[in-house]
């Protein structure tokens, strides 16, 4: 369960998502977004986790598209050797509606959306001795999100989002904090 080799594979995802929806698409006028920021998780005990995400807007600036990988990973020590090591993913699929106020050509904007949340919780238990059990578990569902955000004349923006959804009995939603990059 290396946190290395599970960010790799976000990334590798996020390029591919990003990949195909360039061939769905047309290249002309369409804007790219790269970013990273904090994600905090507003299921109880959760925390913050790093988050990286791609955005494709569309031609008439109206419409994003967007994936997410948010990841964490937990210890928890009991003493005498036996501890549990928890990997938290979460996966937003976003279409989002951007809004822009007149005479500000998406300096200043915000947005709302759905996503389809997948959740994907791994775990490790361990003894003292030795590897007790392994454990996987994923959901999925669809919630909201609010955003707003500012980028500058070398298309550097700042966003922030929050947004709802319940996965199961697991609360997906949160605070998100984002710096990126247009393209």
């Amino acid at each position: 369960m290396g946190s290395l080799s599970r960010w790799l594979t976000s990334v590798w995802v996020v390029a591919l998502a990003a990949g195909l929806t360039t061939v769905a698409v047309s290249e002309e006028a369409n804007m790219w977004r790269a970013r990273v920021g904090a994600y905090e998780v507003a299921e109880p005990g959760v925390g913050t986790g790093l988050a990286l995400g791609v955005d494709l807007v569309l031609p008439d600036d109206a419409f994003a598209l967007g994936v997410s990988c948010v990841t964490e990973e937990r210890r928890t020590d009991f003493g005498g050797g036996d501890f549990d090591i928890e990997d938290l993913e979460i996966w937003p699929v976003e279409v989002t509606y951007l809004i822009a106020p007149p005479g500000q050509p998406q300096r200043i904007y915000g947005g709302l959306g759905v996503s389809w949340y997948r959740v994907i919780n791994s775990w490790e238990e361990w003894q003292s001795g030795g590897l007790w059990t392994t454990g996987r578990d994923s959901k999925s569902d669809f919630g909201w999100h609010l955003m707003a955000g500012v980028h500058d004349s070398q298309n550097v923006f700042l966003e922030v989002r929050y947004a709802n959804a319940e996965v199961g009995d697991f609360d997906a939603g949160g605070w998100q904090l984002y710096v990126g990059k247009m393209f």
